[in-house]
Parts: C-alpha cells; structure tokens; sequence
C-alpha cells in the first residue's frame, strides 16, 4: 500500500471541506441554494484542494498499480505510522488510494454544482455517500479527538440556530489550507 505524506493542516482542510460538502448537500433544499452557498472563494478552496492533490498524486510513481489490496495488519501498520508521522514529522501519510478518492470526490462535488436540478435530485444521496466514504477514509489516519470533532463542527448550508461552536474551514485549518509548496 503506497503512503504519501501531506501537510497536516492541509488534511485537516480536506477533511472539514469534504464534510461540509456532504453536510451541505444534505441539508440542501434545491440545487439553487446550494449554489449561492457555495460562493467563489468556497469553490476556489476546492479548485485549490483538488489542483494540490491532482499535483501531488501526478509527481508519484504509479509502482503500485499492480500491488495486492491490502491486509487488515498493513492498515493497522499504517495507521500506527501515520500516528507516529504526525507527532514526530509533523506530516500527515494518507494511503495513495484514499488521496485519489478524495480527489474524486471534491471533483464530483463541483460537477454537482454546476448540473442541472433533474441530475441533482437523481445523484444527491450517491455523492454524500461517495464524500461521507472519503471522509472516513481519511478520518482514520488523525489522531487527535479534539481535532476530529474540530472536523465535524463545521459551518455548512441549513445549519440549525441551536448549533453552537461550529467554525469555518478557515478557522480550523488555517486560511490557506488548499495550498501546498512543494
């Protein structure tokens, strides 16, 4: 199984942009709602996210193309390293596979944002389950509750007013997130 190491706040910005945009297509009454929620600089994130992840998954070596699916002790194992790299490296090593689901799912998050009502409403529950899936695939590898719940406290469309604590993406991962230096 491929690692790839990221930055941790870039991670932690992958992950509460993905649950807010399984959040907010929930909790969307129409696709128009959607839209104006998602502003330019929410999809500039995103374009930022997936140009940054497409960049990173480009520059790897495609040597694992033929690799066996792995083990339950290799994702045990590398979940242990993954904790390990976070405290130590102050890095974030995500499997390649669970990057290019990520990857996948924020560039079909932004086809939905620009579909048409009849698609939207046909596709709606297979998308949040697609982000809710990449989601918890990254979820795994962090090793910190506080920042977990960071994660899932996050502003999205049609939240309730009893709601307290929620923050934006910015907040929790820092303003320029979706950008990597290489």
């Amino acid at each position: 199984m491929k690692m790839i190491s990221l930055p941790k706040l870039f991670v932690v910005g992958l992950s509460a942009s993905l649950h807010e945009a399984e959040l907010s297509l929930h909790r969307a009454d129409s696709l128009d709602e959607l839209k104006k929620y998602y502003t330019s600089e929410k999809v500039n994130q995103i374009i930022g996210a997936i140009d940054s992840l497409n960049r990173i998954l480009r520059n790897k070596s495609p040597q694992d193309k033929l690799s066996n699916p792995p083990t339950i002790l290799m994702k045990i194992f590398s979940c242990i390293v993954a904790y390990i790299a976070w405290f130590v490296f102050a890095a974030s090593i995500l499997p390649k596979s669970t990057i290019s689901k990520a990857c996948f799912a924020l560039t079909e998050f932004l086809r939905i944002l620009q579909e048409n009502d009849n698609v939207y409403e046909q596709k709606k529950n297979d998308f949040r389950i697609i982000l809710d899936q990449s989601l918890q695939e990254i979820i795994v590898y962090l090793p910190c509750s506080s920042l977990k719940t960071s994660i899932r406290n996050v502003n999205h469309l049609n939240q309730a007013y009893h709601l307290t604590g929620l923050k934006d993406i910015d907040a929790v991962a820092g303003e320029y997130w979706y950008e990597i230096q290489d």
